[in-house]
């Protein structure tokens, strides 16, 4: 009975609370991989995967030159994220373009923060109360932990690839904030204890080098110190006076700098960098001062209401696609925040912890306002680290309850919940296992006409790039006709009309997949670099694709017959054969030849490598060779 059980610290009980926490830790684990694991059967979709990962011409497996360009350049993408590239780079090593192997990571990442979150839940939780740690405070926090889990909100960045970036953040972000609640403790001394801040700092500086979503948990840190402060109630001075607040904020540098230094890296990759994907940044004229305003009051009172409705997921809201600053849900969302933020510091001595939380929320989220962007969007990725002070919050009120019926209708209330949110999330987890699953999606979710036409330009470039045209060619037809006016459809059918020229041009004796020229483009471009892994990585993928590419076909022949791998080599050159592609080509034959006869010597198979000599041979003697 969750009421009646109350553990003190005798040695039997800290055994059983002992295994209660890994019990219910394991559980956790267990439903994370239930709810989620089927991500590993999903694709890469158009939605910035193709510009990290499958179509991005500097991704590949690790080297020096790769490590230079990971720490060095910002103009790829609007973002410094050397250490997100660094973790792309290293599952491309192992998994080359499989979509399996990115998605498999992010589980596990996933996995890893829930578990890390239900442990600094504990942690957090063990400061407040001391000894008095019970199967109730353990129920709480395991609900709490599964709370953040299993919300829609974070199926975006559990089914996406790109999402990775996120799962990969909040993982290095909690290892800093474990490690920093160790300094804490009052047996750590001197160089220990230093040790302990700087390790922990180090964590945080990994997290923002992924990727700079946690830029704003800097303020978490000073939080801890006051809850930390005010444990004791034997302390008679205010906290604020206390000369160790003053000593732990001093320390704060330790995060502080790192957070200033990779947001200044951002900020010029933001406003300096290539706009060839996103384009640059909105003067004051396009986005006012106004706007930016009541743009960052709607996101602040947005992620907490947000939430609680669980309807209507998609990775694009329209609401700041074009709005009016002033329009209800804007001085709504304004007068939200600026009557809690006043009401918090007029009565911040009686409600010091909710006013705590709130701060923690305000200066989280600062780097998601999307000051710098329009039109903006609200994503659900961007509730990543909101969503764990909110979970925080719900479990320091939910300690609150004292009584046995009103604790058991927590408990029930919240097992009902997280039933409904691994339903729903379950279901959204579907529309992230392609991009034809994800546009159609995404169309069906907005009645905005400019992000609708752009969506359904997506959706049928992706069917185009496929090899699946008519289908392409009918969806932008459909389009038309329900948004005649929509220019993102005219942008749709003229970049399909120009790409058949161009994949006619490059591909004449088969109708190649565009996907696959794309791939089979690329491949050439990293055989140029001499990397010759990476070549072959995207000539399997457009082979996959379109299994009669000839040319990709040939590429392949000849890059496996040059490292060695002849039997691969010589498969290839039978299919060609037989499909005619060597008429007229005696002298690409004849390399080839060449080159598997090398690899067959190489391999002590003179007699294959005698047969394709005279092959050779057979060729040099016929007209025209």
């Amino acid at each position: 009975m969750l009421n009646r059980v109350q553990l003190y610290p005798t040695a039997d009980n800290r055994v059983t609370i002992s295994r209660f926490i890994r019990l219910v830790g394991l559980l956790l684990l267990v439903l994370v991989w239930w709810v989620n694991g089927r991500v590993i059967s999903f694709d890469f979709v158009m939605m910035d995967d193709d510009i990290n990962i499958y179509a991005n011409p500097n991704m590949g497996g690790l080297d020096w030159h790769r490590l230079e360009w990971m720490f060095t350049n910002h103009d790829y993408v609007r973002r410094y994220m050397p250490l997100g590239w660094f973790a792309y780079s290293v599952l491309y090593s192992f998994f080359g373009l499989s979509a399996a192997g990115y998605h498999l990571a992010n589980v596990l990442f996933h996995a890893a923060n829930t578990f890390l979150l239900y442990l600094l839940l504990i942690k957090l939780g063990h400061m407040w109360l001391g000894e008095r740690l019970d199967a109730w405070f353990i129920a709480v926090v395991g609900m709490g932990a599964a709370f953040w889990s299993f919300h829609p909100l974070r199926v975006e960045s559990i089914g996406w690839v790109s999402g990775l970036l996120y799962s990969q953040a909040g993982f290095f972000s909690l290892v800093a904030l474990l490690l920093y609640l160790r300094t804490l403790d009052d047996r750590l001394r001197g160089w220990r204890r230093i040790g302990w801040l700087l390790v922990s700092s180090l964590a945080y500086t990994i997290s923002l080098l992924t990727y700079p979503i946690g830029v704003g948990l800097v303020v978490l840190p000073p939080l801890i110190d006051v809850a930390f402060l005010m444990r004791s109630e034997s302390e008679k001075i205010a906290w604020w006076r206390d000369p160790r607040f003053h000593r732990l904020l001093r320390e704060k540098i330790v995060f502080v700098a790192p957070a200033l230094f990779i947001l200044a890296l951002t900020v010029q990759a933001r406003l300096q960098g290539s706009a060839s994907f996103w384009g640059k940044p909105p003067s004051l004229a396009e986005f006012t001062v106004l706007a930016r305003g009541m743009q960052a009051f709607y996101i602040w009172a947005y992620y907490v209401w947000r939430p609680f409705w669980l309807l209507h997921f998609t990775p694009a809201y329209s609401t700041l696609f074009e709005f009016n600053p002033l329009a209800p849900p804007f001085i709504l969302s304004a007068c939200f925040v600026l009557v809690l933020t006043g009401g918090l510091i007029l009565k911040f001595r009686s409600w010091c912890v909710p006013a705590m939380f709130w701060l923690a929320h305000l200066v989280i989220l600062i780097p998601m306002l999307g000051l710098t962007e329009h039109p903006h969007f609200a994503s659900d990725r961007y509730d990543y680290f909101p969503g764990m002070v909110l979970t925080a919050f719900l479990v320091w009120a939910a300690m609150k309850i004292r009584g046995y019926y009103q604790r058991s209708g927590v408990v029930l209330t919240g097992l009902l919940a997280i039933v409904i949110l691994a339903l729903v999330s379950s279901r959204q987890l579907e529309v992230w296992r392609d991009s034809g699953a994800l546009f159609t999606h995404m169309i069906s979710q907005t009645k905005n006409e400019e992000i609708m036409g752009a969506n359904i330009r997506q959706l049928a470039l992706y069917h185009y790039s496929r090899g699946e045209k008519e289908r392409a060619w009918a969806i932008i037809a459909q389009g038309e006709r329900s948004l005649p006016s929509q220019d993102q459809l005219k942008v749709a059918r003229n970049r399909i009309s120009e790409m058949d020229k161009l994949n006619k041009s490059i591909s004449e004796k088969c109708s190649a997949a565009p996907l696959a020229i794309l791939h089979w483009s690329l491949a050439g471009g990293f055989r140029h670099k001499g990397e010759w892994e990476e070549a072959v990585d995207h000539l399997r993928e457009a082979l996959l694709l379109s299994p009669d590419f000839a040319e990709a076909s040939f590429d392949f022949a000849l890059m496996q017959a040059s490292r060695g791998n002849a039997s691969d080599a010589l498969h290839k050159y039978v299919a060609l054969a037989a499909s005619d592609f060597f008429k007229g080509r005696a002298n690409s034959e004849t390399v080839l030849l060449k080159q598997m006869s090398l690899a067959f010597s190489a391999q002590s198979e003179g007699r294959v490598a005698a047969l394709i000599e005279k092959r050779v041979k057979a060729i040099a003697r016929q007209p025209g060779s």
